[in-house]
């Protein structure tokens, strides 16, 4: 949470791209910030909105379209355990 919060205090863009659908994300979001996602990430991408989730890159590709971004401009942070 330290992480997106300096990243907001630093305004860059935020998306999260997660494989779940966009209600359970929001329920996740909500718990863990007390937010809802569009009140934390600029944009989110989620697993319904694409043909194939992880491990295909398309939720990500989804969050690059919307935010106008090429990927030499942006960094990713996983949360797997493996």
């Amino acid at each position: 949470m330290a992480l997106i919060k300096q990243a907001r205090r630093l305004d860059l863009t935020l998306a999260v791209a997660t494989s779940t659908s966009p209600s359970n994300a929001g329920a996740l979001c909500h718990n863990f910030f007390a937010q809802y996602p569009a009140e934390v990430f600029d944009v989110t991408a989620a697993g319904d909105k694409v043909a194939a989730k992880k491990p295909a890159p398309d939720t990500y590709h989804l969050a690059l379209e919307r935010l106008r971004l090429g990927p030499v401009n942006c960094s990713a942070i996983e949360d797997p355990l493996n």
